[in-house]
């Protein structure tokens, strides 16, 4: 098996012009120490660090001060010396003012012509002759000069905005301007408003994978088995875990991202590149270094290789979160047999309408999928993340999950419809939040038990409309509400109330059930398919009730028994269930110690137990704790009893790792 399939560990050393002085050796050292097996180093691109040949190819010119004046050399002979991996980080986004000059046609143009430069470089297009032609050839020359052992493509997209995030729009170069006609038969659209700009955003997508899967068969054919870090179609699916200012912090963002990439493609590796610093104008800043800790914990819990990326080289700038960073890695590297071949044993998948993995997408405008991820980890109810529009992917293995989540998702395409309905009639249970399954008036699934889509709420409409889950519970409605019309046998246990009077308070009262639906249950085949036609999820997110994650805990548990695991544990504290070659592995990830935008010093979480389902009998081991927990059987179910819990606590069931 090649190194790469194994869950591997990598420091980036984002290399800097000035850097070319480092020590090689004395970093590689660094690299090894930290835990990491592989180091990725700038390569070439935007500059060579090596003496290249190639007229698109402009060597740092800090190179003349090094001795022999080839650091890539230097570096590969390093970590050769010291066991490690050697990956290029090459990056064919932007080209030196003569090679713009040189060649115009490789350029990124706006609808006015314009170019996109930003501190003197100047943006490339995926379209053209650089990305489809010259790339290959400077790849060619790392390839026959140097014993590379894989490649990553930094900012491999059609920039549509500079490093100051100004939007400058799609490409409109000679490249984007004849194909994109011809492949859609659509005007190039100029802004995101335009109404082909979907159309753009699907193209430019196939033109990046039809590029990607061309780069890598490259590789492979010059040096086999060398693996190409980049998107869907690589050898490596690449993640970045960052933090931007102005950004809606989102502690889940890692354990998303890693979970829809496994989730979408069991087999395919993914690595997690860990930015040290805060945000681009921000990179001599470095993280928190709690939040950095859940970036890594996160990562390595579902399965990912991860990276520690810092800018420059080690000790050059004081990121305060490098010693952290180290020892997490150091943890990976002395469990790795636990972590070969790991994957998830959730028993329910959540989809996404976020359009890719990357931190500005995932969710950011989706509180009904953010709400109901929330609720769903605090119930302790262990999950894998699945993107929408990737569901098809799935196929046969969507039937290996007893329930299916669609919060907010909209309209599916006819094929995503057909095996959701298939799921649900094979005994399923599909829980469809927030207008899920709808297109305008039209109801998609059949599993629904919907005559029809029904009239929509939004706004002041909704002002003290409430929905009743039981005599106890009284649930504000948010966002949007539907009223879809229920065909017969469909039960709706969750009336809507009526919209009494809200002020003064002399005049609050009229609150009464109606026959409109808070919650639709409807009977399909062999399985049972929810709809709540409002924005609960989204309800969570913003008010952060309790009542709302109770009410949906207990839909999901009562729809689809014992998929919450049974523990005392506190709502913050994530269960990962997991099956590796050594067994099965149970993270426990402490959100204890979170604030509403980072994370605080660990809090400690002493004196729970959790019931490991189907694991009557097994041995236990604590990982991070290194003992072995008390541990009792009831029925099937193992219960062990918790040593005191941190950041995180690994369960090994049924594995006995040695490492005294």
């Amino acid at each position: 098996m090649t190194w790469w399939r194994s869950p591997f560990r990598m420091v980036q050393t984002n290399l800097r012009l000035v850097d070319a002085d480092l020590d090689a050796d004395k970093v590689a050292s660094f690299v090894a120490g930290h835990g990491a097996n592989a180091w990725l180093v700038n390569t070439g691109g935007i500059y060579a660090n090596h003496p290249s040949a190639l007229d698109c190819q402009t060597p740092n010119p800090e190179l003349a001060a090094r001795p022999g004046g080839d650091l890539v050399a230097d570096a590969v002979a390093a970590a050769q010396a010291h066991g490690l991996h050697y990956l290029a980080r090459m990056d064919f986004s932007k080209v030196l003012p003569e090679h713009a000059e040189a060649h115009p046609e490789w350029l990124y143009l706006s609808a006015a012509g314009e170019r996109q430069v930003f501190n003197g470089l100047t943006t490339t297009c995926p379209s053209a002759g650089y990305f489809q032609e010259a790339l290959f050839d400077v790849l060619g020359e790392v390839l026959d000069t140097y014993p590379v052992e894989g490649f990553f493509l930094n900012w491999f997209m059609y920039s549509e905005q500079d490093y100051a995030h100004r939007y400058h729009g799609p490409c409109h170069c000679a490249a984007c301007a004849e194909r994109f006609p011809a492949d859609t038969g659509l005007a190039l659209p100029a802004t995101r408003e335009d109404p082909a700009y979907p159309a753009w955003t699907r193209w430019s997508r196939g033109m990046l994978l039809e590029l990607g899967t061309r780069i890598q068969e490259f590789v492979e054919a010059r040096k086999p088995g060398t693996p190409l870090i980049l998107h869907d179609t690589a050898h490596i699916r690449y993640v970045e875990a960052n933090n931007a200012i102005g950004r809606e912090p989102w502690h889940h963002q890692t354990a998303e991202s890693v979970s829809a990439a496994l989730t979408a493609l069991p087999d395919s590796p993914v690595v997690v590149n860990c930015a040290e610093f805060l945000d681009f104008p921000y990179r001599v800043a470095g993280e928190e270094p709690e939040r950095y800790a859940q970036y890594l914990v996160q990562a390595f819990s579902r399965g990912a290789a991860f990276s520690t990326y810092m800018m420059g080289y080690p000790g050059r700038i004081p990121y305060p979160a490098t010693e952290v960073a180290g020892e997490l890695t150091r943890f990976h590297r002395d469990h790795a047999e636990l972590y070969e071949g790991l994957r998830q044993e959730s028993a329910v998948l959540l989809a996404s309408s976020s359009a890719d993995l990357t931190p500005h997408s995932q969710g950011a405008t989706h509180p009904e999928f953010r709400g109901m991820y929330s609720a769903l980890l605090e119930s302790h109810v262990p999950f894998d993340v699945v993107l929408a529009r990737q569901l098809t992917r799935l196929g046969d293995r969507l039937h290996r999950y007893r329930a299916l989540v669609l919060p907010g998702v909209g309209a599916l395409d006819a094929e995503t419809a057909a095996l959701v309905d298939r799921f649900v009639e094979r005994g399923g249970v599909l829980l469809a939040t927030g207008g899920s399954g709808f297109d305008g008036d039209t109801v998609q699934l059949a599993s629904l038990g919907l005559a029809s889509a029904g009239a929509v709420r939004s706004g002041s409409e909704l002002l003290s409309v409430h929905v009743q889950v039981d005599e106890q519970t009284v649930l504000p409605v948010l966002g949007t509400l539907r009223a879809p019309v229920p065909t017969e046998g469909t039960e709706v246990p969750w009336p809507v109330l009526a919209q009494g009077r809200f002020g003064p308070p002399e005049y609050c009262y009229g609150q009464d059930p109606t026959d409109e639906p808070g919650l639709l249950v409807s009977r399909y085949g062999a399985g049972v398919a929810a709809t709540v036609p409002w924005d609960i999820g989204a309800g969570y997110r913003q008010l952060g009730a309790r009542v709302f994650r109770t009410a949906l805990g207990g839909l999901l548990e009562q729809l689809a028994p014992g998929t919450a695991l049974a523990t005392d544990l506190p709502p913050q504290v994530e269960i990962v269930l997991g099956r590796g070659a050594a067994g099965r592995l149970v993270h426990l990830v402490s959100h204890v110690h979170s604030t509403p935008t980072g994370y605080a010093e660990p809090v400690g979480v002493r004196g729970r137990v959790l019931r490991v389902p189907g694991a009557a009998g097994a041995t236990v081991r604590a990982l991070v704790a290194g003992t072995e927990p008390a541990t009792r059987t009831e029925g099937d179910d193992l219960v062990v009893e918790l040593p005191e819990i941190h950041r995180f606590e690994v369960l090994a069931v049924g594995a006995q790792p040695d490492h005294e």
